[in-house]
Protein backbone atom coordinates (compact mmCIF):
# COMPACT_ATOMS: atom_id res chain seq x y z
CA UNK A 1 0.00 0.00 0.00
CA UNK A 2 1.36 3.32 -0.69
CA UNK A 3 0.71 6.48 1.28
CA UNK A 4 1.17 9.90 0.11
CA UNK A 5 1.68 12.36 2.83
CA UNK A 6 2.30 16.19 2.26
CA UNK A 7 4.61 17.76 5.54
CA UNK A 8 6.83 19.95 6.17
CA UNK A 9 9.95 18.69 7.97
CA UNK A 10 13.01 20.51 9.59
CA UNK A 11 16.22 18.39 9.49
CA UNK A 12 18.96 19.84 11.86
CA UNK A 13 22.01 18.26 11.53
CA UNK A 14 24.30 19.40 14.80
CA UNK A 15 27.77 17.66 14.33
CA UNK A 16 28.96 19.98 17.62
CA UNK A 17 26.93 18.00 19.64
CA UNK A 18 28.30 15.26 22.13
CA UNK A 19 25.17 13.84 21.86
CA UNK A 20 23.00 14.34 18.72
CA UNK A 21 23.88 14.14 15.03
CA UNK A 22 20.66 14.78 13.24
CA UNK A 23 17.15 15.83 14.80
CA UNK A 24 14.04 15.60 12.56
CA UNK A 25 11.06 17.68 13.27
CA UNK A 26 7.75 17.46 11.62
CA UNK A 27 5.83 20.75 11.16
CA UNK A 28 2.34 21.45 12.01
CA UNK A 29 0.41 23.22 9.29
CA UNK A 30 -0.47 26.61 9.14
CA UNK A 31 3.34 27.49 10.63
CA UNK A 32 5.31 29.23 8.30
CA UNK A 33 7.60 31.65 10.29
CA UNK A 34 10.72 29.60 9.52
CA UNK A 35 13.31 31.52 11.44
CA UNK A 36 11.37 31.33 14.57
CA UNK A 37 10.79 27.57 13.74
CA UNK A 38 14.48 26.91 13.26
CA UNK A 39 15.09 28.98 16.29
CA UNK A 40 12.77 26.86 18.31
CA UNK A 41 14.16 23.84 17.45
CA UNK A 42 17.81 25.08 18.10
CA UNK A 43 16.62 25.79 21.52
CA UNK A 44 14.74 22.18 21.86
CA UNK A 45 18.08 20.73 21.19
CA UNK A 46 20.34 22.90 22.90
CA UNK A 47 17.91 22.21 26.02
CA UNK A 48 18.23 18.31 25.57
CA UNK A 49 21.81 18.47 25.28
CA UNK A 50 22.67 20.18 28.56
CA UNK A 51 20.16 17.72 30.52
CA UNK A 52 22.45 15.28 29.42
CA UNK A 53 24.93 17.12 30.86
CA UNK A 54 23.56 17.66 34.20
CA UNK A 55 22.37 13.83 34.20
CA UNK A 56 26.36 12.91 33.59
CA UNK A 57 27.31 14.86 36.49
CA UNK A 58 24.12 13.65 38.72
CA UNK A 59 25.25 10.32 39.03
CA UNK A 60 29.40 11.14 38.95
CA UNK A 61 29.81 13.29 42.36
CA UNK A 62 28.17 10.83 44.25
CA UNK A 63 29.70 8.19 42.92
CA UNK A 64 32.82 10.16 43.81
CA UNK A 65 31.78 11.03 47.17
CA UNK A 66 30.91 7.45 47.91
CA UNK A 67 34.41 6.41 47.03
CA UNK A 68 36.34 9.27 49.12
CA UNK A 69 34.44 8.61 51.84
CA UNK A 70 34.75 4.81 51.78
CA UNK A 71 38.67 5.07 51.24
CA UNK A 72 38.65 7.30 54.49
CA UNK A 73 36.81 4.77 56.67
CA UNK A 74 39.34 2.19 54.95
CA UNK A 75 42.43 4.33 56.01
CA UNK A 76 40.82 4.30 59.90
CA UNK A 77 40.16 0.97 60.38
CA UNK A 78 43.83 0.42 58.78
CA UNK A 79 45.27 3.04 61.12
CA UNK A 80 43.66 1.51 64.08
CA UNK A 81 44.43 -2.06 63.64
CA UNK A 82 47.68 -1.19 62.74
CA UNK A 83 48.67 0.98 65.99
Amino acid sequence: MLKAVNKIILEINNPDSKYFEKAIFYIRPGNTDYGKLKADADDYISALDNSKRRKTLGWILPLLGIGLLSAGITSVIFLIFIL
